[in-house]
């Protein structure tokens, strides 16, 4: 069975002939593969989708991998060094640091009114993922399910805007920050539209920063659950799976989460994977959950024994897809990734 018909078919509980394993891996890991800096990667759309094949050079056995938040030279409006370390500004006024050999940070921004008409248009975030997964070989794209990012409504926020803006809208600017979701849900569907141009067969949705770990379940319920699950019921229309994906903790927000109509949700490792399934693995698919931490520390004995446990919890892998709870570091040794195949094998 090929990967991508794998990891599809365990998005829609349907058997498969081993779990589906699906580690977060994007640029932060696969640019050790080439020997190339994470920085590059993340400023360069076509160095990123060839690191992202190099993969496969070394992990025939995994299902696909993920694009993820990188930055196009084309919404690249001013750059400056200092030292190691890059400046940009993008097209939304946002000041990202980008250190030699590692991901991009927002660390200022420009917009700060909800009203501001600029955030009915602008959309930093899409360019890079879009050209980075264009790239991406057709031969590639037909054997393993390459899954690009969409930004939600509520995490576009945060990054164009700021974290503290953002929550302190919450309570204080209600109504105005709902106008501006409706206005960055009208983004993130044009971008679905684009992605589904390219090819895209599964979509996954970042809304980390509606974590239970930062706002309420009544904050995710009224202020991200409808823009996702709008979002989630054009992907439907369109015969598009998604998976969503929330850092931290987000036990108090599950069942909401699945509510939405996604096909699986790409659960933490904060999160108990027992829990999950006792609570919607009857309706929605689990994606997870090693640590990553652990994943680039332990022995690759440790990591085959941890995962064969989550494949136990998960009622022996039926709507389990085997992944890492949040990203793969950087300098992940190669066998611990090999062990989370092995793991799915010797489970069969």
């Amino acid at each position: 069975m090929r990967g991508k018909d794998r990891c599809l078919r365990a998005l829609r509980h349907e058997d498969v002939d081993r779990v589906s394993v699906h580690p977060e891996i994007d640029y932060s890991y696969a640019a050790g593969i080439r020997n190339i800096p994470v920085s590059e990667c993340f400023l360069n759309p076509r160095v990123h989708a060839s690191v992202l094949e190099s993969v496969f050079d070394v992990h025939q056995g995994i299902d696909g991998l993920y694009v993820n938040l990188c930055l196009s030279p084309s919404v690249i409006k001013e750059t400056k060094r200092e030292g190691t370390e890059l400046y940009a500004t993008d097209s939304s006024g946002a000041q990202w640091r980008i250190p030699a050999n590692d991901v991009g940070a927002v660390t200022g921004h420009c917009i700060d009114s909800l009203d501001d008409a600029r955030l009915k248009t602008i959309n930093p975030l899409s360019a890079g993922i879009n050209e980075t997964f264009g790239y991406i070989s057709d031969d590639i794209k037909s054997k393993y399910l390459i899954i690009p990012g969409l930004t939600g409504p509520f995490s576009q926020l945060v990054f164009i805007m700021g974290f503290e803006k953002v929550l302190i809208s919450l309570i204080e600017q209600p109504d105005l920050l709902n106008q501006a979701l409706e206005w960055r849900l009208a983004i993130a569907l044009e971008w679905l539209d684009d992605l589904i141009a390219l090819g895209a067969e599964c979509v996954w949705i970042g809304e980390g920063a509606a974590s239970s770990s930062v706002i309420s379940p009544t904050h995710y319920k009224e202020f991200v659950y409808p823009f996702q699950k709008a979002l989630i019921d054009e992907m439907k229309r369109k015969g598009i799976n998604s998976i969503i994906h929330i850092c931290g903790d987000v036990t108090k927000s599950m069942h909401y989460i699945a509510e939405t109509g996604a096909d699986a949700l790409d659960i933490d490792h904060l999160v108990d994977l027992n829990l999950a399934f006792d609570s919607i693995g009857d309706t929605v698919a689990i994606k997870g959950n090693i640590n990553p931490r652990e994943l680039k520390e332990l022995s690759a004995r440790q990591i085959y024994e941890a995962c064969q446990e989550k494949i136990r919890e998960s009622r022996r892998g039926r709507g389990l897809i085997l992944s890492t709870g949040c990203l793969v570091a950087r300098d992940t040794p190669r066998e611990n990734i090999e062990a989370m195949v092995k793991a799915s094998i010797d489970s069969q």
